[in-house]
């Protein structure tokens, strides 16, 4: 203790003093420590209330297992209060919890330092929930830790399950659909078939398409077309979608199939969904359809053959005999004049005899004229139409106004066959045009022959140019298109019609 005794009144009152300055700096000092304590309580509170609200579960273990330290998360996930969490281990909670094999696992995560993997959490009533566990090891005082955080993934198990269920179910669709259905990767390669696909090539399973060349599955020509679309892919193409391929059975059988190909997303993945049909039938139809049409042209153009074969035999029948006759017979008459005398009742009924045989040479020599026109013969294409244009403006006092190409024009069949579009054209015009004047236009190019038949009538509607019903089309059509050639009716109401044929060279 202190000697106070010997010391004089401003010693102690100085050391007094010294006193009171040290307690004020003890008292500042623990006050320090005070507040910094509560600061470290109350951050200490404010991450305890975090882990507590997490959603996720988190934990501390240690090396044996046994839970440090649990949220309030995982609390209410296993249904176990704190203090029965704390008194049990990771093995009570978790089944799938690498126990047999705790060392390596443990030695595993230490060298890692982290480990994701995925597992499930018993709760109090024996429910298994799926969670993905994340563990982080950490030392402490010489010890070592691992902080686990596990989420619950039962809604993705779930999405995942019906994802899986609804890939099982288009497969399915797939299998049973109709079509050949084939999924191959960008270079080509072909990861999934339908039945209805390996049926088409005739395989058992999807192996033997995988494993047969594509050179021996497609015929020639289809071969050289698909290193076509591949080359074309590989610079960036992807335009050819919808195409025809001939392919080869495993009989050695050739089927024709229809492909539809689209660029799909599967798993992330960029891939080639191809569809097929099988259109070897259609093919053959249509195969048979273009014969019989063909052998119906071919029919068509041997009757019309035989038709102005008749028309041009009756036409100079009717010239040459039943004209000639008629003639001889006019001037028979005309000699009868000086035998009836003076008789006038004879004289004229002779008169009416030689007018009535004239008129019926006149008839004769228009009835053989439109059988077949001498002058298309004689003079050709151009003078026909010339003389029939006149013919029709006086027949019918419809102003026929012509432009005509003076080449030449060699082809007798051709000829005839521009003949009689205009003769079918100018007798529609009477019939229902209407009009007042025709236009007609006949010139030669480097590709071949056009005729322009234009009209000022009241036009011709659109379903009567396209009826099957308008046999005077029909038949123009086929004759022009046993040369190849092309007819195109254009035509507005009130504004007329324009016919327009063309027949190129051969």
């Amino acid at each position: 203790m202190p000697n106070y005794q010997n010391k004089t009144k401003d010693e102690l009152i100085k050391e007094l003093q010294e006193l009171h300055l040290e307690c004020d700096s003890l008292k500042t000092s623990y006050e320090k420590d005070i507040t910094e304590r509560k600061q470290v309580e109350e951050a200490l509170k404010f991450t305890q209330l975090i882990l507590d609200n997490a959603a996720d579960t988190m934990t501390c273990i240690d090396y044996d297992g046994r839970y440090i330290d649990v949220n309030e998360a995982l609390c209410r996930s296993v249904g176990y209060s704190r203090e029965e969490l704390l008194s049990m281990t990771i093995h009570d909670i978790d089944p799938n919890y690498p126990a047999g094999i705790w060392p390596e696992f443990w030695e595993k995560l230490k060298q890692a330092g982290s480990l994701t993997f995925e597992s499930c959490h018993r709760t109090k009533e024996g429910k298994l929930i799926p969670v993905e566990i994340t563990v982080n090891f950490f030392e402490h005082n010489g010890k070592e830790y691992h902080c686990g955080f596990a989420r619950d993934i039962t809604k993705r198990k779930q999405l995942k399950e019906e994802l899986h269920l609804e890939k099982e179910n288009f497969r399915h669709s797939l299998d049973d659909s109709p079509l050949g259905v084939r999924i191959a990767t960008i270079e080509g390669n072909t990861i999934y078939a339908n039945k209805t696909l390996l049926s088409l090539y005739g395989y058992d399973n999807l192996g033997e398409l995988q494993t047969t060349p594509l050179k021996d599955r497609y015929t020639p020509e289809s071969y050289i077309r698909a290193q076509e679309r591949k080359r074309q892919r590989e610079s960036g193409d992807f335009s050819a979608t919808d195409y025809e391929i001939s392919i080869v059975r495993k009989n050695g059988e050739i089927r024709h199939l229809q492909v539809f190909r689209e660029e799909v997303l599967w798993d992330g993945v960029r891939q080639f969904q191809v569809i097929c049909n099988d259109i070897t039938e259609r093919k053959r139809a249509d195969k048979e359809i273009r014969k019989s049409k063909k052998l119906l042209e071919d029919l068509h153009k041997h009757l019309n053959e035989i038709l102005e074969n008749e028309r041009a035999m009756i036409s100079r029948e009717i010239h040459d005999q039943i004209g000639q006759s008629l003639t001889a017979l006019k001037l028979d008459l005309n000699r009868m004049h000086k035998y009836v005398g003076t008789n006038p009742e004879a004289i004229m009924k002779l008169d009416g005899m030689i007018e009535l045989v004239s008129n019926t040479i006149k008839d004769v020599q228009r009835i053989s004229s439109d059988l077949r026109p001498g002058i298309l013969d004689d003079l050709g294409l151009v003078s026909a139409i010339e003389w029939y244009c006149e013919e029709f403006e006086k027949r019918t006092e419809i102003k026929c106004s012509q432009e005509l190409d003076d080449s030449d024009y060699n082809d007798s069949q051709i000829n005839l066959t521009f003949f009689r579009v205009l003769q079918e054209t100018l007798t529609n015009v009477i019939r229902h045009a209407r009009a007042s004047s025709v236009h007609v236009k006949l010139q030669k190019s480097t590709k071949g022959t056009t005729l322009i038949i234009q009209d000022d009538g009241i036009g011709i509607p659109e379903e009567k140019i396209e009826s099957h019903k308008s046999l005077g089309l029909i038949s123009m059509h086929e004759r022009v298109r046993q040369f190849n050639g092309k007819i195109d009716i254009s035509s507005k109401k009130g504004k007329g019609t324009q016919l327009t044929v063309f027949i190129p060279f051969k």
